[in-house]
């Protein structure tokens, strides 16, 4: 096993191990148990905690900055000093536990990100000068290379087709809902997913530049700019921090050195200083509230990752969405049949018997629509397909075509029908026509369907103050506007590619404020891990999935709203929590620097206002957010 990652779970068990003893140690302190039992309970999660906290504090002490690690140290020293091993230890054991959480965050982006690298495979079809096939690295092959790729097979390079035809599910890569018809002079991703035809390739890029390099590269960069919640509470700790040591300093030195006063007096208001500004009350104020609020979201089928993605929901200003699988169920489904001579459920069922067993998604959201409609659908015979343009068959003695406006002749398609179909094309359907070669029965139109609380969750959107919702997709621009005409966007971009997805959202940052980015395919994580909160739909990717701060595991657009009420409410008590952690903390470090607070009271004041903060953050859990 690689040594970091046993460290990290030697750590991991500790810190855990840690807050079970200090648990126990409480209930020890409290019971009539020897005092040495509950105090070597604290000693023992005092040690614990310290393996995950030597490196933090040793890192300060090296660079000589007062920030809150050398804070929590000095702290747990006052506190072991005046024997309250209880505040001691559980300062310790809390900075262990939120820096564990970190660690866990990193490590989910590490495994976002090797997810994304083994969507292309790991050898490629390699046909030599020769004509010989060789299984080989994608790394070790140049662009202008021939590669031969199976049916089911993933494309590993992003090249050219150069002979034979297929079609192509891409959905992932450039987010085409739809399967693609490729044919010689085609180019194809790495990444996508081969139908049922035998392609030759010509190769256009090398690994390290291809489609899915790319996306694997703008996620690496976006993770590194985006700026985590933590930097608020260092720019809080620099002024906090010095504040609590100078004061401690002065109150001892300055009696002491020039009033002769005795240290003993002067050194113990001090360590009561250090104890009453411990940072408990504010470790507390922040984790428990926001505990409370990714509760109540997990409950509504929302998770989020981490309280500052919570944090960022509360202040968003605009929202991109993507199209398929997001605003879409990503399944194409009838949406108009157009015929001839034949009635709608004819050209049904004919398509059926033609395409229903052929195992394309088209074909069977055709069989699907029969079998809903209970239309019984005839027994073809010697159905054969047609590479790139769809099937044939026998029904009855007749030949009958099932497929692309391209597969039957022009004398076929009657005049009235050909505008009409350009329209549907236009307006992003999938079509499949049927009929005889000399005759076109019908056409049947397919496009994704859209989700039916779309329009709902759009308009509480903007009740609640989204500025600005925009619709980008990797869809045909026509498609796009058509889905855009019955929602409430106030932009729509179609053909829209990765890199140009994420430039968009990095503009509506700037203009509008903190942008969201929802989407569900590996087309989407640039702009997921580049956006200030990526959203991922639950039945999307693994990699949208890892790389997003934010999983809908209920594919309910509608939880979009919720989200951001439970992130309002969370983030307004989280403000109210450390409002009263600030009061108490320094009305009582006033009063400790009179020198009228004794070691009790500053325990009280330390505990009491770490249970105020408790119980306001808890009281989440109890309020409605529907």
């Amino acid at each position: 096993m690689n040594p970091h990652a046993t460290m990290a779970k030697i750590q991991q068990a500790c810190t855990l191990v840690a807050g079970l003893l200090w648990f126990i140690g409480l209930v020890l302190a409290l019971s009539p148990a020897p005092q040495a039992w509950s105090v070597t309970c604290f000693a023992l999660v005092l040690g614990l905690a310290a393996i995950r906290m030597l490196k933090p504090v040793w890192r300060s002490i090296r660079s000589v900055s007062l920030d809150m690690n050398l804070l929590m140290t000095a702290a747990v020293i006052g506190a072991v000093i005046l024997q309250e091993w209880a505040e001691g230890s559980l300062i310790i054991w809390l900075f262990a536990l939120a820096d564990w959480i970190e660690d866990k965050s990193m490590a989910r982006t590490t495994r976002a990100i090797e997810s994304l690298m083994q969507l292309a495979p790991d050898r490629v079809r390699l046909i030599t000068t020769n004509g010989q096939e060789n299984l080989v690295s994608p790394e070790e092959v140049p662009p202008g290379s021939r590669l031969r790729l199976q049916p089911g097979e993933r494309v590993g390079l992003d090249a050219r087709v150069v002979s034979g035809s297929s079609q192509i599910m891409q959905a992932q890569v450039t987010g085409e809902s739809m399967p693609i018809d490729v044919i010689p002079g085609d180019t194809v991703f790495a990444g996508s997913v081969n139908g049922n035809g035998l392609l030759e390739l010509q190769t256009t890029r090398s690994a390290g530049e291809s489609t899915v390099a790319r996306i694997i590269k703008l996620v690496q960069e976006a993770r590194r700019t985006k700026a985590p919640m933590q930097k608020t509470v260092e720019r809080f700790a620099r002024f906090y921090t010095p504040l609590v040591f100078l004061t401690a300093t002065l109150v001892t030195a300055v009696p002491v050195l020039l009033f002769q006063q005795p240290i003993a007096v002067w050194g113990y208001r001090s360590l009561v200083i250090l104890l009453v500004g411990c940072p408990c009350a504010f470790i507390i104020a922040t984790p428990v509230t926001l505990v409370s609020g990714l509760t109540v979201a997990a409950h509504r089928g929302i998770l989020v990752k981490g309280g500052a993605a919570l944090e960022q929901a509360s202040r968003i200003k605009a929202m991109v969405f993507d199209k398929t699988g997001t605003l879409t169920t990503g399944k194409p489904t009838v949406q108009d049949i157009i015929t001839s001579d034949h009635t709608q459920e004819e050209v049904l069922t004919i398509a059926a018997a033609i395409s229903g067993e052929s195992g394309h998604l088209l074909g069977k959201a055709i069989r699907e629509r029969c079998e809903q409609q209970n239309l019984p659908i005839p027994r073809a015979s010697s159905i054969q397909l047609i590479p790139g343009l769809g099937a044939e068959g026998f029904l009855d003695d007749t030949k009958i075509l099932v497929g692309r406006v391209e597969a039957f002749t022009p004398q076929a398609i009657q005049e009235e029908y050909k505008k009409l179909l350009q329209e549907l094309s236009n307006a992003g359907h999938a079509l499949v026509c049927v009929g005889t070669p000399t005759r076109l029965y019908g056409c049947i139109a397919l496009a994704d369907q859209i989700r039916t609380e779309a329009t709902q969750a759009l308009g509480q959107l903007k009740a609640l103050g989204v500025d600005h919702l925009a619709l980008l997709s990797g869809d045909h621009q026509d498609a796009v506007n058509k889905l855009a005409k019955d929602l409430p966007f106030d932009m729509a971009r179609g053909e829209c590619v990765p890199s140009e997805k994420l430039q968009d959202i990095q503009a509506m940052h700037q203009g509008y404020g903190l942008t969201a980015m929802i989407g569900d395919g590996i087309n989407d994580t640039p702009a997921l891990a580049g956006a200030d909160l990526g959203i991922a739909m639950g039945a999307g990717s693994d990699q949208a999935l890892d790389t997003a701060d934010v999983a809908l595991m209920t594919d309910d657009l509608g939880a979009l709203p919720l989200l951001l009420r439970i992130a309002r409410k969370t983030t307004q008590r989280v403000k109210i929590n450390i409002a009263l952690a600030l009061i108490l903390k320094f009305g009582f470090l006033a009063i400790a620097t009179t020198g009228f607070a004794s070691l009790w009271m500053a325990v009280l004041a330390d505990t009491g206002s770490s249970l105020i903060v408790i119980a306001c953050g808890l009281h989440l859990l109890r309020e409605q957010f529907d």
